[in-house]
């Protein structure tokens, strides 16, 4: 079954997005771009980018300001690439293209970019929201590249908001929600036993989020602990116990 240009199958758009432009003859074309609108498109599509990198740029993550520069251009290089660079190729009699084709590959290649923003630090796992920010900025990049000025440019601000002001709102709806959380430093001679800590915490009540062990002079260690601790469990009996047992030279705790 051949699909002459400007029809439809029902597997094979000839167009998609855009509504096709008659030519003299009245077939339908692909659209097509001024080299001007082009490089406009792309210009915005770095300024966009560029303040979402700003962001992350200035709160030190690994992916910031040029980075999201390159991921929005490239992205919309790409899509202008697949959507208006096919317009030589459909004279002929038979077409079959997908002009989004391109563009679905930036959303699968944009993955392992994200994937090496994302470190990993013992238990802790970090880099997240940056990778979630490269693949926004990639979908800016899409969007801008096809024309869609107004979801890029809302997208770019709320991607700003959710960066600058959420986190602060998170900070205290979960400090109100939460229990108490405490930072607690346990110092432990070379005769210490760091399971002799953890043994006591369990059988306090508290609940241990986080440990992180530094090695001191002369063989001993120091234990930095986070904790949640209910309201009916006092930090002060935590920490006298923690100094009775054997081998803990120092206890000290914050919140």
């Amino acid at each position: 079954m051949s699909l002459q240009t400007g029809q439809w199958n029902g597997m094979y758009p000839a167009y998609i997005c855009w509504p096709p432009k008659a030519s003299r003859d009245g077939r339908e074309v692909a659209p097509t771009l001024e080299w001007w609108e082009m490089g406009l498109r792309l210009l915005a599509a770095a300024a966009l980018g560029g303040l979402i990198g700003f962001e992350r740029e200035y709160n030190e993550q690994p992916a910031g300001f040029r980075t999201h520069i390159l991921v929005t251009l490239g992205a919309a290089l790409f899509t202008m690439a697949g959507a208006y660079g096919t317009a030589a190729f459909v004279d002929a009699d038979v077409v079959r293209f997908d002009p989004t084709r391109v563009a679905a590959q930036v959303v699968t290649g944009i993955g392992f970019l994200g994937a090496g923003a994302i470190l990993r630090q013992g238990i802790n796992i970090r880099g997240l929201t940056t990778a979630a920010s490269i693949w926004v900025t990639a979908s800016i990049g899409v969007a801008v590249a096809l024309g869609f000025w107004t979801p890029a440019v809302v997208t770019t601000a709320l991607a700003l908001i959710s960066l600058l002001f959420l986190r602060p709102i998170q900070r205290v709806i979960l400090r109100s929600l939460r229990q108490s959380l405490f930072k607690v430093v346990v110092d432990l001679e070379s005769s210490g036993k760091i399971t002799h800590v953890s043994e006591a915490l369990e059988a306090s009540g508290v609940n241990l989020r986080r440990m992180r062990t530094v090695g001191l002079p002369n063989q001993q260690r120091q234990i930095i602990l986070d904790v949640e601790i209910s309201e009916d469990v006092d930090i002060e009996d935590v920490a006298e116990q923690l100094s009775s047992i054997d081998g803990v030279s120092a206890v000290d705790w914050t919140r």
